[in-house]
């Protein structure tokens, strides 16, 4: 296990309570007796509509100076017979900003959990904005996602000077489906989406606005989230809407560790509307490149909790595993739930390694070996592909098959052998990136279709298929061309042949091919 894991510092407190919080912040239109306090520093209270509140417990914990306080809540009628649960959890980021994340279930009854908090002020700001994925990525491959992509922000005033401010998250209602395979006791774990719901509300009152959102359950489970401070988290209109736009893909709907987003058809259970958690989006890189860019608090809160969800589910090897069956993998290769994908990995180690370099963790910074010591081990326990004088990887790992080797997951693993070299001098790494350095030129021309693209994978038996995507491998081609340059002084000429052919192809079909090579590293591993 790695010394990451020994340093961090855990502080978990639980505290049990029968009984309902008592505060006199809370709402004078509720009776102590149907509300909660949860979060005196915003005075956050919890009502529900018909219903009365209990509190369990409180746990907390810090991880990287980031402060958890999760309270978990029973939801009762009248009769004080039981008719939900929730679970709130308050993040404090270094910041001093709070996330706040709902989670409501209710099996037998319509459930409405309101949290209302107060800001000082005699004015506010709104802005909304739900641009579409077409058109903010024009490029990307048809996605049907059933989910708006709005969010909201409101800044509160008080004659000249900025009182708080309010950034709200998605909103939804959903099951929860989960299938335990028996001989492995791996589960797989997919979300069925119900509606998307936007419930909050503003109200002024005397000297102060009174804000509030609902989240909703009925025999179902809902979230929501919604990022609170006590100064303004934009400064003006555009970096407003680049919150919005990189939103789209890494921080629509979060939960305390999670990013959920809208699956594939092959996933398994499957729901009509089937939602993941994704990896592939919770490496959050956009953010990483508007911190570095703006230096705006928005985005540093952001990556705060990036940071922290995502070492809340590292497995304990180290390395994050997809907690969903894909029906795809499991009857070509027989791999179901918890495998690892070897291009979210890639993606994931480099984000939290630059992410923590903005945020200043120092003792994260050889946590990259992690996953280059992975993949060596692979290579050497045979999930390759052989070629006359080389071998690829494969693109996945699990005890339960061999798979493929697609040519922007070989690149990605080729390049991040490469890169782990660079920072560390360690040979192993260069060794085995020349091994899949030698199966790309042994596999050279072959990679190129009929249609003038390239192919997308090379198969156990040596056969080519499918299409490539339109950019993610051509960005690979240039950071390969880059680490070659950097590392041996030369480049290929396949590689020259296989970038001339993918920028023929895309220019063909209208497709900007300009590239700051300065930041090609921003371009690797997009969402397409």
């Amino acid at each position: 296990m790695p010394k990451i894991w020994r340093r961090i510092c855990v502080i978990l407190i639980v505290i049990i309570s029968n009984t309902p919080y008592q505060a006199g912040a809370a709402n004078p239109s509720k009776s102590l007796q149907d509300q909660l306090l949860l979060n005196k520093e915003f005075n956050v209270i919890a009502f529900s509509e018909n219903h009365k509140l209990a509190l369990e417990k409180v746990e907390k914990k810090t991880m990287y100076g980031v402060k958890d306080e999760s309270y978990f809540v029973r939801i009762m009628n009248h009769a004080h017979e039981q008719a939900g649960a929730a679970t709130i959890t308050f993040r404090k980021v270094p910041t001093k900003d709070v996330f706040v994340f709902v989670h409501v279930d209710s099996e037998v009854a319509n459930i409405k959990l309101t949290l209302e908090q107060r800001f000082p002020g005699n004015s506010y700001k709104k802005r909304e904005l739900n641009q579409s994925t077409a058109e903010v990525y024009p490029n990307r491959k048809e996605y049907s996602d059933p989910t708006s992509n709005q969010f909201t922000y409101i800044e509160f005033s008080d004659s000249d000077k900025k009182t708080g401010s309010v950034f709200i998250g998605g909103q939804y209602l959903f099951k929860k489906l989960a299938h335990t395979y028996p001989d492995t006791g791996r589960t797989s774990t997919v979300y069925g989406m119900l509606s998307e719901n936007r419930d909050f509300n503003n109200e002024k009152q005397n000297q102060h606005y009174t804000f509030s959102i609902t989240t909703y359950a009925n025999k179902s489970s809902g979230e929501s989230w919604y990022l609170m401070s006590t100064h303004p988290l934009f400064t003006n209109e555009a970096e407003f809407t680049l919150a919005q736009n990189i939103g789209i893909d890494e921080y629509k709907w979060l939960t305390p560790t999670d990013v959920i987003a809208k699956g594939v058809d092959s996933i398994f259970p499957k729901p009509e509307n089937g939602f993941v958690r994704s990896l592939v989006r919770q490496s959050a890189k956009k953010s990483i490149i508007a911190l570095e860019d703006t230096h705006n608090i928005f985005f540093e809160d952001i990556n705060w909790n990036s940071f922290v969800q995502l070492e809340q589910i590292r497995n304990s090897d180290g390395l994050w595993y997809s907690d969903y069956t894909s029906t795809w993998l499991e009857s070509s290769y027989g791999i179901r739930t918890h495998y690892v994908d070897s291009r979210h990995n890639d993606n994931l180690f480099r984000a939290q390694d630059r992410r923590a370099k903005n945020l200043g963790i120092t003792y994260y910074k050889d946590v990259y070996k992690v996953y280059a010591d992975f993949l060596c081990r692979k290579m050497d326990e045979g999930f390759v592909i052989k070629t006359k004088n080389g071998k690829f990887l494969v693109d996945y790992y699990s005890d339960e098959g061999l798979t493929h080797v697609s040519l922007n997951h070989g690149l990605s693993l080729m390049n991040y052998l490469y890169f782990s070299f660079q920072k560390s001098a360690d040979k192993k790494y260069l060794i085995a990136a020349d091994q899949m350095y030698q199966a790309l030129k042994d596999t050279g021309d072959a990679w190129i279709n009929p249609d003038g693209n390239l192919f997308y994978q090379l198969n156990q038996d040596g056969t080519y298929q499918s299409n490539d995507y339109k950019l993610v491998t051509y960005y690979d081609l240039l950071y390969t061309r880059k680490l070659l340059q950097e590392i041996k002084g030369e480049t290929s000429p396949i590689v020259e042949k296989l970038i001339d052919n993918k920028v023929k192809y895309l220019k063909k079909t209208g497709i900007d091919t300009t590239v700051d090579m300065s930041k090609i590293e921003d371009y690797v591993g997009i969402i397409e």
